[in-house]
């Protein structure tokens, strides 16, 4: 029987309607920002599992400074709240373009993440970095992913290896899409099994197009013969 059949107050029909869209979409729109000599253009952030939630974005707030583009990942954290198996996990994934401006490439793109994590008793915790559905077109990777783990009892900031993409022909349009993933563990209620994202950046290097590179020299050139000729 339909909520509609069953006649269910107006309230509880806005609240399902609500709830049905995001549990239907499971994506975010975090926008795009303007960087120095590149764009980072339409960020969607997806929820990999069946449930979106938790909403709103875990990588919220983005913002840019010069050509580095960095998540705010204070939300992405997960502790493993029942024992045994199968493990708690949280599965996103950021989607986004990264164009150059007008006279400018991209010759490659670096990204970098840390991880707090935090296990005590008989307690495993593990974050994807990049993830096993990482992706990247025009593709040439140099290392396509790398995780994060730690078993047994401490606390560490675990900082894996950069992903770092480079393009053997600057490109001036590079889309990206990463899939990060957060899994914990423990045996009993007693012990303990967290990990919270640390700092999640993405730099990219530019270079100026060949063109305008050339037009610069020359002009340059130009510049260096006009003040010979008055000397």
């Amino acid at each position: 029987m339909t909520l509609l059949n069953a006649r269910a107050p107006l309230a509880v029909l806005l609240v399902a309607a609500l709830l049905g869209a995001n549990s239907t979409a499971g994506t975010i729109s975090l926008g795009s920002f303007a960087g120095t000599t590149v764009d980072f253009n339409n960020l969607v952030e997806n929820n990999g599992l069946a449930s979106p939630a938790p909403f709103p974005s875990l990588y919220a707030p983005v913002s840019v400074s010069g050509d580095t583009l960095t998540f705010g990942t204070a939300a992405f954290s997960l502790e493993a709240t029942t024992a045994g198996f199968p493990p708690s996990v949280l599965d996103h994934s950021i989607s986004f373009q990264v164009v150059a401006k007008p006279g400018e490439t991209i010759s490659s793109v670096l990204i970098q993440e840390s991880y707090f994590a935090e296990t005590m008793g008989t307690g495993t915790v593990q974050g994807f970095y990049g993830g096993p559905a990482n992706t990247l077109n025009p593709a040439s990777v140099v290392s396509a992913s790398a995780s994060a783990m730690q078993t047994g009892d401490g606390a560490n900031v675990i900082v894996p290896a950069p992903l770092l993409f480079t393009f053997p022909t600057p490109v001036t349009q590079a889309n990206f899409t990463l899939d990060n993933r957060l899994t914990a563990f423990k045996l009993d209620q007693a012990d303990l099994a967290r990990i919270t994202k640390g700092d999640l950046t993405v730099t990219v290097n530019p270079v100026p197009e060949p063109m305008s590179a050339t037009i610069f020299a020359c002009g340059f050139a130009g510049l260096l013969t006009v003040r010979r000729r008055r000397r």
